[in-house]
């Protein structure tokens, strides 16, 4: 007896070749999908070089890498490989785009040729160099799409083992005709997401960050810290996340409303774009006049808003938030420049803001430090607030206006001008001082900042004593 030690194999593979033009005919009566649901974006379509090289290349003669479709019925084809050679050259033809003949090997032109061509597009090439696109042969392998081998299947196996798909793209091919992923790849293709973290989602890297933020966002509602079942590293726990939010039992409608409202919070305390700050600038706790600047830029989007400002909704409604808004923008300046060495190891915390992945333990340990400080702010400031507390903004401005120097009340160093300069107590409003004019001085924001950061630790120590000497 013969066995088959065979597995189900693609059916009806056969290479052949089609013309440009049949191409482009094809995709115009729609029996050839350039585009399917599970395939990456047109990447390519902002690559001037990559694009004129392609036409340039047709033009030469010069072969260009073979084409893979799949047959999915009767005169209807997917492009499986090759979308974007087939996108780049179907839009030429059809005027989209204007050649740009700075990325020509002028080697292989006349002087002449170059300087008629640059700024052409298709139809104002002559007859013969139009016939020349429209009459190149690609060649094409063709595959049958069937049951055992739909064409999501065989497309990802292609790109399974190059380097032409980035893990997410992967993703997309395996989920792509799921509910969830429509919903969820909406948002993330949505400009109030994009503009908001900072991130592209032409590569799905912006993509890559909401779900990232879900894996950490959904426990924290829950009252947890994202799951240790889910890795250890960035791109397993994406990829595992990724799976349990493609199950039916997940609601991606609640999730993408809580993201929304989580956004919203995230802006009235960090800023309109709190993932792309530039230059966090901070006076030195060694009393350095000139200040310190951080690590150039915080880009990327990571674990520590996700887990902690869900907390911060459930637990604190939102005019006490609001009213501390302030106090917590500037503490988050001074977290990612601390080493937070007793707590979080030796690397600072925002060499993983920034990017460097840290180890998981360590996530949560900066997450959960982060959290008892947004607390202790919220405590103090928020939460027995005294309604005068805050200056209101007639004392600022008196103040600037009557004092000639506007000199600060810690570093008496004179206040370059009134966006770095705040309104002061003399005298500490927890210490008993007074919000009125009597008790009020100019001081740099970052000064007055600095000093209440000295306070806040001093008594958040002395809380610990005597919670400490209590339980002794």
């Amino acid at each position: 007896m013969t066995v088959n030690l065979l597995p189900e194999q693609v059916a009806n593979r056969h290479p052949t070749n089609w013309e440009a033009k049949t191409i482009k005919e094809r995709i115009e009566r729609g029996n050839l999908d350039d585009s399917p649901v599970y395939q990456r974006s047109f990447i390519k379509e902002f690559d001037p070089k990559f694009k004129n090289r392609l036409i340039e290349s047709i033009l030469c003669d010069c072969p260009i890498p073979g084409l893979y479709f799949c047959a999915t019925g009767k005169n209807q084809w997917d492009v499986l490989d090759g979308q974007q050679r087939v996108k780049t050259v179907v839009k030429f033809m059809q005027g989209d785009w204007e050649l740009n003949t700075s990325h020509f090997d002028k080697e292989k032109w006349s002087a002449t040729a170059i300087k008629a061509m640059n700024k052409a597009r298709f139809a104002d090439l002559d007859t013969d160099l139009q016939l020349v696109i429209e009459s190149y042969s690609f060649g094409i392998e063709i595959f049958e799409e069937t049951e055992e081998w739909p064409a999501r299947d065989i497309y990802r196996r292609i790109n399974a083992g190059g380097s032409n798909l980035n893990p997410m793209e992967l993703h997309k091919s395996r989920y792509a005709h799921s509910d969830n992923w429509e919903t969820l790849f909406a948002f993330a293709d949505s400009v109030e997401w994009t503009t908001f973290v900072g991130q592209s989602n032409a590569r799905l890297n912006a993509l890559e960050m909401l779900i990232y933020h879900h894996l950490w966002a959904d426990a924290a509602h829950n009252g947890g810290w994202a799951s240790s079942d889910y890795g250890s590293n960035k791109s397993k726990q994406v990829t595992l996340y990724l799976k349990h939010m493609m199950t039916d039992s997940y609601d991606m409608d609640k999730a993408i409303e809580r993201t929304k409202k989580w956004m919203r919070w995230c802006i009235d305390l960090y800023g309109d774009r709190p993932f792309s700050v530039k230059n966090f600038k901070l006076s030195d706790l060694n009393e350095n006049p000139g200040g310190k600047v951080t690590k150039p830029v915080v880009k990327t989007f990571f674990s520590l808003f996700s887990s902690v400002v869900p907390r911060i909704i459930k637990a604190y409604d939102g005019p006490k938030v609001i009213a501390a808004s302030s106090q917590i923008r500037e503490d988050f300046m001074y977290f990612v420049n601390d080493d937070v060495t007793k707590l979080g190891g030796n690397t600072p915390y925002f060499h993983y803001i920034e990017g460097r992945q840290q180890q998981y333990p360590t996530q949560i340990r900066r997450a959960e430090w982060y959290w008892a400080r947004v607390q202790t702010i919220l405590e103090d400031f928020v939460v027995n607030k005294d309604p005068k507390r805050c200056f209101p903004q007639q004392v600022f401005d008196d103040l600037w206006a009557v004092e000639a120097n506007r000199t600060c009340g810690f570093c008496k160093t004179s206040i370059a001008n009134k966006s770095t300069g705040v309104v002061d107590h003399i005298t500490h409003w927890v210490d008993g001082g007074p919000t009125d004019m009597s008790n009020a001085r100019l001081a740099h924001r970052y000064c007055n900042w600095v000093d209440g950061q000295h306070k806040a630790r001093s008594r958040a120590i002395k809380k610990q004593q005597q919670k400490a000497q209590g339980g002794n």
